[in-house]
């Protein structure tokens, strides 16, 4: 897994373009993507890269953010120390910042939480009976509005909202969604990123990570 968000100018090295609302320099995580666009980010990057790069599933995606941790967050269970890892409401000021500049998790990875929502492969399940036993994305293609998972929080949530259990819902096409959690509107507000994957096979220990915690969201 990427150590850190998607840029806003990795991005448009990739896609020609940058989506983003927020403007502040080449390290700023890229928002405003929606899963369409992430996906298709990461087919172009690997067909240019040679080496074959997606979004990460919800398994994966939990297991690297805890990073071996059981608690509310990778680096324990107080909201009190999350500001020295993650952007958010307290702390952020309104917008979007640079990537790395809060304290890694245990594995090395920054802004695996707070600064924009993150997100994954898999098609949006009320809980995880029926998920894949190895880890892998579980996707329903269905239905084409069917909605898709992002995980991790963002600058303008609050701590509850920042955890590593912590599941959010969004259609496929949604970039600048209209409404945000607890059903208050706020126009063009919320940003996304993608957080890309590199293929390996999953571990024993990461295709399990979901069935031990309680579905949140």
């Amino acid at each position: 897994m990427a150590d850190s968000p998607v840029t806003g100018t990795q991005y448009q090295a990739v896609m020609g373009h940058n989506p983003s609302r927020f403007d502040g320099g080449p390290d700023l995580p890229v928002d405003s993507v929606n899963w369409v666009e992430a996906c298709e980010f990461c087919s172009r990057l690997s067909e240019s890269g040679g080496k074959p790069v997606r979004l990460p599933s919800e398994a994966e995606w939990e297991y690297a953010c805890r990073a071996g941790s059981t608690a509310q967050y990778h680096f324990g269970d107080s909201p009190a120390e999350l500001s020295a890892f993650a952007w958010y409401e307290n702390n952020a000021g309104g917008h979007t910042a640079p990537v790395r500049r809060k304290k890694p998790n245990a594995w090395g990875l920054y802004d695996i939480i707070g600064n924009v929502w993150e997100w994954c492969l898999d098609s949006w399940h009320a809980d995880y009976t029926g998920a894949p036993r190895d880890g892998s994305p579980w996707l329903n293609t269905s239905h084409r509005r069917r909605p898709y998972c992002v995980r991790g929080g963002a600058w303008d949530m609050d701590a509850f909202r920042c955890r590593s259990s912590y599941r959010l819902r969004l259609g496929r096409d949604w970039n600048e969604p209209k409404w945000l959690p607890g059903g208050v509107p706020r126009l063009a507000e919320r940003v996304i990123v993608i957080e890309f994957y590199v293929d390996r096979k999953t571990s024993d220990q990461e295709s399990s990570v979901l069935s031990r915690y309680p579905v949140e969201g």
